[in-house]
């Protein structure tokens, strides 16, 4: 923010009309397919040559072993619904073969993709800021950050991101929407699993893990 002028995405959007929205949000998706077409030959974390350091599963195993992890083993399971807990690692056995039927080749993911790390100028994508959560993983990470309430909320956002993606290249399943809800548990269990997430997070996560249940139904 010392270097690029811009208003945050988060701070703009109220203002703009739906369908002013829609078109910034096509451009984003380009810049996402840029961001994605950055590959790696396996899923992990970068060390500091940016090559994968230590490789991990983003798939349905990756995930079932994650949610045990943070909401049976760890922290998060007593910040969580018992029985919500249970559905949730049910869907994710149940459903997960979504996941590992939609994985490409791992690329760059910016893994904290959202409209306050995003600057605008103009009607036009300024910046896209803070990398330090980056890592080599499935594109569907960053469309389950950037498409979260209230963004994915507004009309034809999630369509022209979609849009903006495809016409640069970018590949996603039909199903996107719902399965980056699923992919989304990664992130809101690691909210849960944290010392002293707060309230207010310890509200949303919840909210979040509690919906996506209905989409596979």
């Amino acid at each position: 923010m010392d270097w690029i002028e811009g208003e945050r995405l988060e701070q703009a959007a109220p203002a703009l009309a739906d369908s002013a929205l829609a078109v910034l949000a096509r451009a984003l998706g380009s810049r996402l397919a840029a961001i994605h077409a950055l590959r790696f030959a396996t899923s992990g974390s970068l060390g500091a040559d940016l090559a994968v350091e230590t490789p991990f599963p983003v798939g349905a195993q990756g995930l079932s072993a994650f949610l045990d992890r943070c909401l049976v083993q760890g922290r998060g399971g007593a910040r969580l619904d018992a029985g919500l807990t249970r559905a949730i690692l049910a869907l994710v056995a149940r459903e997960g073969h979504r996941l590992d039927a939609a994985l490409g080749s791992p690329c760059l993911v910016h893994a904290d993709f959202n409209g306050s790390n995003i600057l605008i100028r103009d009607g036009q994508v300024a910046a896209i800021l803070d990398w330090e959560f980056a890592f080599a993983g499935d594109p569907l990470f960053d469309f389950a950050t950037i498409t979260r309430p209230p963004l994915g909320q507004r009309a034809g956002f999630a369509e022209g991101l979609a849009a903006g993606y495809r016409a640069a290249g970018g590949s996603l399943p039909e199903d996107w929407v719902r399965l980056a809800r699923l992919i989304d548990l990664y992130n809101w269990a690691d909210f849960l699993a944290r010392p002293d997430p707060g309230q207010a997070l310890i509200g949303d996560a919840t909210r979040m893990i509690a919906a996506v249940p209905a989409l596979f139904q």
